[in-house]
C-alpha cells in the first residue's frame, strides 16, 4: 500500500483526504441536517441523568449549576 499516509487513510491520487466540498455545501445550505442529530443525542444524555437519578445510581456532578 503505497499510498498510505502516517494515519493509515489511504490518499486518492496523490492528494490528501479533504472535506467533500458537497458535504460542506449540503451542510451549509441545511445546517439541520448537523444540529438535529446533536439535539437529539443531548436530549437522550440530559434524560438519562434523570432515568439514572430514579434507579438510585449516584450520578457525579460538579454543583456549579447551583452555586
Amino acid at each position: 500500500m503505497s499510498g498510505a499516509n502516517t494515519f493509515g487513510q489511504m490518499e486518492v491520487g496523490g492528494k490528501p483526504p479533504t472535506i467533500d466540498s458537497e458535504y460542506l455545501r449540503l451542510v451549509c445550505e441545511e445546517p439541520f441536517r448537523v444540529f438535529f442529530p446533536a439535539g437529539v443525542l443531548l436530549g437522550v444524555v440530559g434524560v438519562s441523568l434523570w432515568v439514572l437519578f430514579y434507579l438510585g445510581m449516584r450520578v457525579p456532578s460538579t454543583g456549579s449549576g447551583f452555586s
